[in-house]
């Protein structure tokens, strides 16, 4: 293991040659390549082992090393798995300098600079969280080793060393580097085969204890203990199969931790001796929650025999089209049964494509030729032409014309009959010589694709009259009649998909070189997101309101157009080719190296997404009769939506984000309060009553008084201002030092009760009197809440806690397991349920005692404001993914009504998938 790698440029040799010595008279061991050799593929597998083996990676920034390719894979290797440390050895432009390294704080050597003082920040920077540094090498080292040996069972993490490789992850979320997706998959992998290892030594213990039961019932001595053993064996399995699903929900392994939970959930309810042992009852049932909450993954289609390379939904929706390396596709209905097996191509099949009218499907293959199928899976036709692999093909919105590429580097556009109208080539086409069945790279490979300058992807615009092509380091828009319209540079690797928005007015492409790029038709780029490892797909729902991408790192990921990510969703083993979304967009599925089709639903079981916002959201509050849902963000807008997650109406006025909504207790006024330094009172159906005018900082947060008749604000000006309906100022309340984020009403109107950056809750009378200061929080108070009885008040602090208090000022509980800033709090109608969210992505519910009852994920950024809806069964969250999460409570603490749930979504995994054990398919037996 070493402390660093250092990457550099040849031409900064002498300088690389002084900093390594200075570091080996610290004892540091450093990693350096210092021979200027030829660029093979084991030279390269050297310096990734070199990368891999070091807890940090530096990089000596010059203009010689920024402009080299071998640089930049180096740092890309990187990037998602160590500790960047940027050094400026020569001045370099820094929008020339990669997007991972320019967020970072720079260490200056320049000639100009005193050596000794930056020899000692950098050997800081190098000692800054070791253990956490040290531990991810040791981690990641041997996660490579599994993998690189076909994850071998052997090579997996048992005992202490998972234990501790499991507290590592959940300790390690906020430090960097962060743990990447194949240490979560390792240690995940590591814990479902030691569960599975304890329930073999369940089973035997279990059988033993039933044979030495028997043999003590003849003797008639010992039947109590023998019985005992049996019942504890059987709970110290639940008990461990419930710890491993939680660690699988943090870890995003939810498909996983919800088949672990369950089963354990189902053997508690048959267990005679449940009642007798509350404390594993809530483990299992918690776990069972956290699960059902967390899932995604609806449902894994095997049956393939070599890489899954493309997936497709049909027109409507019900068949979905795998494309694999064994030379088959493969069609399948939604539940994961197999219809049906297309065989006749000699080569991988790459993508396939159904028609418009869904009748068709055209598959592309290394066999250099494209088949046209019925749906019924007999052979149309076999179209001969291409010299080369065949990469893509894409059907017109009309279906009139079919277009084909592949690494020939042409085009080739067909009449639906299979006639071949036209061969385009652009001028940066080449005809390069390519191997057949070349394996392609996946999550912990170096990119093997850089050669190929042919067309790796093809997309029709909405309106047919545009052909988009991924062709080399370039995207080229053809017109339908076959002439080169753009061609958009930028990229120096290979562009690898392209995609159209549903408007037909942006453009979003994938690229080996790990970015997700948005660009409008002529060739103007709007966002450049760097992923750090090679991006296979990318592209846009139905709808236009998110883009799904597939990367070689094992995971898809949801984002909004303006480049913010919303989700990740995680489970494959290998890298991820293609995704493709259903007609409604609600379902994705994604196709991997790892040989298997993975279903997801955007919604999950116990919750519903609203998207619309176009930037952070900040609040989201519930109607008093619960039909209506108000949120407001960055954008600057009011969106009202109905319980079902229906947009209503969109209310415009302020000039800057929103940062508070409430509405009246009689729920036909809506008040806002906005960073333009004004609040606002709105009517329902959307007309402006009155601007509130007077803070002179932005306004945080705004509350109706229980009766209606006054609007209260809260203002970084330090101030709380009161006024009545009519807009008129009654009074400003001062005594916060600092930014006050908000306020909370008691349920009897008599007191308030303010939140503030000073670290000080404040209570109020309704006249302005300042009561009693509550202190304790050591860093920002971001909101406070209230309980129904008006007995209790809660606040939420950027010190990662939250604290109960009675109204008098004792303190009740300080509420502990939130990983970063409490961001928000709120009570349930009937006062039995706390709930928080914070910017760990979690929502929180608590008991009144401070007993943590369930962990909520979803999100995908900071959770700001929740809100109970007035029946208590719905809890609205607003999140920085531009994102309102409605969180279905019911059956929430039921473990009867969560086993049906986890029942009906796992019941085409349970019924059709061939991997599921026997035992398994009759896991649900008496609950479906």
């Amino acid at each position: 293991m070493f402390e660093a790698f250092i990457s550099y440029s040849r031409k900064d040799k002498t300088f690389v040659q002084k900093l390594y010595t200075a570091l080996t008279q610290q004892d540091r061991k450093v990693w350096v390549d210092w021979e200027d050799i030829p660029l093979t593929a084991d030279w390269r597998q050297e310096i990734y082992d070199g990368i891999d083996a070091a807890n940090n990676f530096i990089f000596i920034l010059s203009p010689d090393s920024i402009a080299s390719t071998v640089c930049r894979e180096e740092l890309e290797r990187a990037i998602n798995s160590k500790r960047l440390v940027p050094i400026v050895y020569r001045d370099v432009p820094a929008n020339e300098v990669h997007p991972a390294l320019t967020k970072l704080n720079w260490i200056f050597f320049r000639e100009t600079d005193d050596f000794d003082r930056s020899l000692h920040s950098l050997v800081t920077v190098l000692d800054t969280d070791l253990e956490h540094v040290k531990a991810h090498t040791r981690l990641l080292t041997r996660s490579i080793e599994w993998d690189h040996k076909g994850q071998e069972a052997s090579l997996l993490l048992r005992g202490n060393d998972l234990k501790s490789a499991e507290a590592w992850l959940t300790h390690g979320e906020d430090k960097l580097p962060a743990p990447v997706p194949l240490q979560r998959m390792y240690v995940g992998q590591s814990r479902q085969a030691e569960t599975a290892r304890q329930r073999k030594l369940l089973l035997g213990v279990t059988t033993g204890a039933v044979i030495s039961t028997m043999l003590a019932i003849a003797a008639g001595i010992g039947w109590y203990e023998a019985n005992q053993q049996r019942i504890a064996a059987v709970q110290q399995t639940l008990r461990a199969e419930s710890e491993s699903a939680r660690l699988l929900s943090s870890n995003g392994q939810g498909f996983d931790a919800l088949m672990n939970s369950l089963k354990a959930g189902i053997q508690l309810k048959q267990a005679s001796w449940r009642d007798q042992n509350q404390s594993l009852e809530t483990l299992v049932v918690s776990a069972l929650q956290e699960s059902v909450y967390g899932v995604r993954e609806k449902n894994r289609l095997v049956g393939h025999s070599g890489i899954v390379y493309g997936v497709r939904f049909s027109p409507d929706g019900q068949t979905i089209a795998s494309a694999n390396g064994d030379h088959t596709i493969k069609l399948w209905n939604l539940d994961g049964s197999l219809r049906q097996t297309l065989k006749g191509h000699t080569g991988e099949v790459y993508q396939t494509e159904f028609s418009p009218d869904g009748q068709t499907i055209a598959s592309a293959s290394a066999d250099r030729t494209v088949k046209l199928w019925n749906l019924d899976g007999t052979l149309r036709q076999t179209l001969h032409g291409h010299t080369n692999p065949v990469y893509t093909v894409a059907f017109s919105p009309d279906k009139q014309i079919l277009a084909s590429a592949g690494a020939d580097g042409t085009i080739k556009l067909w009449k639906p009959a299979g006639e071949l109208l036209q061969t385009l080539v652009g001028p940066s086409n080449v005809n390069p010589r390519v191997e057949q069945n070349k394996p392609m790279n996946s999550h912990h490979g170096s990119p093997t694709l850089e050669s190929l300058r042919g067309v790796r992807y093809l997309s029709f615009s909405p309106n047919g009259q545009i052909l988009a092509a991924a062709s080399g380091n370039t995207i080229q828009l053809w017109s339908r009649a076959g002439k080169l319209l753009k061609t958009i540079r930028g990229y120096n690797r290979p562009v690898l998909s392209v995609n159209f928005s549903p408007n037909g007015k942006t453009l979003v492409a994938a690229s080996e070189d790990g970015t997700v790029q948005f660009w409008t038709l002529g060739g103007t780029s709007l966002i450049k997101q760097f992923e750090g490892n090679i991006v296979h797909q990318v592209k846009f729902s139905p709808d236009g309101q998110t883009v799904a991408s597939a990367g070689g790192d094992t995971l898809v990921k949801l984002w909004n157009p303006d480049g913010t990510l919303l989700q990740t969703l995680q489970g494959h083993q290998n890298g991820v080719y293609e995704v493709s979304f259903s007609p409604d967009g609600q379902t994705i599925a994604s196709a991997s190296a790892d040989g298997s089709i993975r279903i997801w639903q955007r919604n999950g079981i116990s919750l519903q997404t609203l998207q619309g916002h176009q930037g952070d959201v900040y609040g989201t509050v519930f109607s008093p009769d619960g039909r209506t849902i108000a949120s407001v963000g960055a954008d600057k807008v009011v969106r009202l939506w109905q319980r079902n997650g229906t947009p209503i109406k969109i209310l415009k006025g302020h000039t800057d984000l929103i940062h508070g909504v409430a509405f009246s207790p009689d729920g036909q006024t809506i008040a806002t309060a906005s960073w333009d330094s004004t609040a606002k009172l709105w009517s329902r159906n959307g007309t402006l009553l009155k601007t509130l005018k007077g803070h002179v900082g932005r306004v945080f947060g705004i509350v109706f008084s229980p009766d209606g008749k006054i609007v209260v604000t809260s203002s970084g000006d330090g101030t709380i201002k009161m006024w009545n309906r009519n807009g008129k100022l009654l009074k400003t309340l001062r005594g916060h030092t600092d930014v006050v984020h908000n306020v909370s009403f008691s349920p009897d109107g008599q007191f308030m009760v303010s939140a503030s950056h000073d670290k000080t809750v404040r209570l109020w009378s309704r006249d302005g009197r300042m009561i009693k200061v509550l202190e304790g929080h050591t860093n920002w108070i971001h909101a406070v809440a209230f309980s129904p009885d008006g007995q209790t008040i809660a606040s939420a602090s950027h010190d990662r806690t939250l604290r109960l208090w009675k109204v008098d000022g004792t303190l009740l509980h300080i509420l502990e397991g939130h990983t970063d800033k409490v961001l928000g709090v709120t009570f349930s109608p009937d006062g039995q349920t706390i709930a928080s969210s914070g910017a760990d992505q979690t929502v929180r519910l608590w008991r009144t005692d401070g007993k943590q009852i369930a962990i909520l994920r979803g999100h995908g950024d900071d959770i700001h404001g929740i809100n109970f809806s007035p029946d208590g069964k719905t809890l609205a969250s607003a999140s920085n993914d531009n994102t309102v999460i409605l969180w279905n409570l019911e059956n929430l603490n039921d473990l009867a009504g969560l086993l049906t749930k986890s029942c009906n979504w796992l019941q085409g995994y349970l019924r059709n998938n061939p991997d599921v054990a026997t035992d398994d398919r009759t896991l649900c037996k008496g609950i479906w």
